[in-house]
Order: structure tokens, then sequence, then C-alpha cells
């Protein structure tokens, strides 16, 4: 039985006024985010946006001082297509897992 669960990014991703790149899906597969964790330790509340390609899919409100946020769901991403993140302000860590299928 092939293993198709996979962790897709983990990392810090950082306010830089743009979106950040987290990773792009490689030809022959499609990509189904199921959990995404997201932490912060900024002293103020923020935002994270996640986006694939230009739009923007989610928003993910996160509580000052060590608040963790974990989100539940399917969203598929196909291949070719980048996702990425929007911080306006501070930082977080944000983990994203799902599977990986081959494209019919």
């Amino acid at each position: 039985m092939p293993l198709y669960s996979k962790r897709f990014f983990t990392g810090q991703v950082n306010a830089t006024g743009a979106v950040v790149p987290l990773w792009t899906v490689p030809a022959g597969v499609v990509h189904v985010l199921r959990d995404l964790e997201v932490f912060t330790a900024n002293v103020a509340a923020t935002n994270v946006f996640l986006d694939i390609g230009a739009n923007a899919v989610m928003v993910l409100n996160l509580q000052p001082n060590y608040a963790t946020l974990k989100w539940e769901g399917r969203l598929v991403v196909n291949a070719g297509e980048t996702v990425g993140a929007f911080v306006p302000s501070g930082s977080c860590v944000l983990t994203a897992c799902g599977y990986e299928l081959s494209s019919p």
C-alpha cells in the first residue's frame, strides 16, 4: 500500500509585505490539504492568509501571546499550483499536512 500522507510544509512565516510561497504541487499529483496548524508568540493579534496562486482561500485569526490555531478540512491543490501565506504583522510557525494522490 503506497504512503500518501505527507507534510507539505513546516516553518516560520514572517511579515514581508507579500505572499510567501510555501510549496508548489509537483506534476502528476494532487495535494489535499487536511490539517493546518499555526502558532504565534506575537504580543498582538494577527491574521494568516492562505493563498492558492493569487487567490486568498482562507483567513485564520490568531490571538496574541502564544496562540495556536488548528484547521481541519479538505482543500484540493492541483499540480503546478503554489500555496502561499501572508502574515500582515509579526510572524508565525505554520505546518500543513495532507494527502498526496496520483493525478487521474
